[in-house]
């Protein structure tokens, strides 16, 4: 109906929009992707971890497998109601509240954490960095992939020299002051 030639035969802007079938496809509409007490406690954790390993974590984030983020994104994506890519904090309120999830009495502070960059919103890659499961940052492919960012001339040793270079990376130092 939408590649019809005949602007006569094709629908309307507001009836694709309308569309249930675009609608159900439209990304944040995967009903199984909640904020749930899990992902609370990820997020809560990680803006209790020291610099290091935040940058560790960001590092980490940014190697894993489309497979391994997915639940994470979809999550993220449900989260951001106006599509402009970052959280806001109205937004993860406004998320859990309908994710029927309790707010939790340090949501200010655990959001702030998050907020490496100071913009005041949480972008992706914070969100990432701090929801990924343990389990997959503790993988010893991960963990390997990490490493060899860290190692950079592949001696299997990380020199102080490396391990500021990778610190003065700028989606590293967006996470930790350098």
């Amino acid at each position: 109906k939408m590649l019809q030639a005949s602007p006569a035969k094709r629908l309307s802007a507001r009836e694709v929009h309308n569309d249930v079938w675009i609608a159900q496809q439209a990304p944040g509409t995967d009903q199984d992707a909640k904020l749930d007490d899990r992902v609370v406690s990820s997020l809560r954790s990680f803006r209790n971890e020291n610099a290091l390993k935040q940058a560790a974590l960001q590092v980490i984030s940014t190697n894993l497998s489309e497979d391994n983020i997915r639940e994470m994104r979809d999550i993220f994506q449900a989260i951001d109601t106006d599509g402009n890519g970052v959280l806001a904090p109205a937004e993860m309120q406004a998320a859990l509240e309908r994710d029927g999830q309790h707010i939790p009495d340090d949501l200010t502070e655990i959001l702030k954490g998050l907020d490496t960059n100071g913009s005041g919103n949480i972008e992706y890659s914070e969100f990432l960095s701090a929801s990924i499961d343990q389990r997959q940052h503790l993988q010893e492919n991960t963990c390997w992939s990490a490493f060899s960012k860290f190692d950079a001339d592949g001696n299997g040793t990380i020199t102080r020299e490396e391990f500021m270079l990778v610190l003065k990376q700028e989606d590293v130092r967006s996470m930790i002051d350098v």
